[in-house]
This record gives C-alpha cells, structure tokens and sequence, in this order.
C-alpha cells in the first residue's frame, strides 16, 4: 500500500495527479490519498482517480501510517520543508519523494526509501520494492525524526545557540 498524505493544495494536487497518470499505471500497488479536502480531487479528475481510495479530513491519520508501507512524496514545487516529510519519518515510513519532498531534511534519501524525480525512476523503485519487500517500518526514519526534527531534538538545538 502507497500513500500520498496532503492537503488539496496545488502543489500536493500536481504532484498526486502526475504520478497516478505516469508512474501508477506502470506498477502493482495499491494507493491511497489522504488529507483534509482531498475529495475534491475526485471532482477534479473523476475518471483517473475511479479506482484509488481518497480519505478526506480524518480526524486520525494514525491507522492510514499503520497501514502503509510506502509514502510517495511527488513533489515538485514548493518551498521550505515539507510536513509531510516530517510526519513519514516521525512514524517510521519507506519514504520515496523526488528531491523537493526532501529540501531541508538531512536524511540518507537511499535508507530512507529513495529519492526520485522522473516516472522512470519512480517505476524502477517501486517494482523494487514490491520484488524485494522491506519491512512497514523504516527504523533508519524513525531515528532520523528523534535525533533531528523531534519536539526534544529541536528544543536540544535550541539550546545550544543561546
């Protein structure tokens, strides 16, 4: 199970939009897009998105992190760092995102998942991962948010310039 976590926001929207017309059609995943008014994307693109769960403003996104075993961070513009890179490493996820879903972190892209920025290498990826199956939970993640971007991590860096 892949999922995308986002607000319908149009650099979120772009990015789901061109991975489900280029990269998804060339692999055997299950996909899931979640975040607060996502179902208007369906309203957007009714006949691409037919067959791709949408959760929209879930009260909890505890059970869709459980239940995933990759986050696709298809970004391509922005600025700054991105939650939703935040929130997959703060619940141990296989993060594959393109170079701007990782702007800011200092996170080795290959332990985390992969780093992608075209269709092919978002295919050759995720074909890897569905021969070669890793664990649902990333550990290598999880530490990158204790040691890094965490409440305590912050406060400890914090510290340390004043």
């Amino acid at each position: 199970i892949c999922m995308f976590l986002g607000s319908y926001f149009k650099p979120n929207n772009d990015g789901i939009i061109w991975f489900v017309r280029n990269v998804l059609p060339s692999v055997k995943i299950k996909m899931k897009i979640v975040g607060k008014g996502m179902s208007k994307l369906k309203e957007d693109e009714p006949e691409l998105l037919k067959n791709i769960e949408i959760v929209s403003d879930a009260p909890n996104l505890q059970p869709y992190f459980a239940d995933a075993d990759i986050m696709v961070l298809p970004i391509f513009t922005g600025s700054g760092m991105k939650v939703k890179t935040c929130e997959s490493l703060m619940h141990g996820k296989n993060i594959i995102g393109t170079t701007e879903a990782f702007e800011g972190y200092d996170v080795d892209t290959k332990k985390v998942g992969g780093e992608c920025n075209t269709a092919e290498e978002f295919i050759a990826l995720l074909n890897d991962f569905a021969q070669n199956p890793r664990p649902r939970y990333n550990e290598y993640s999880r530490n990158a948010f204790l040691k890094n971007y965490s409440e305590n991590a912050v406060i400890e860096k914090f510290r340390g310039i004043f």
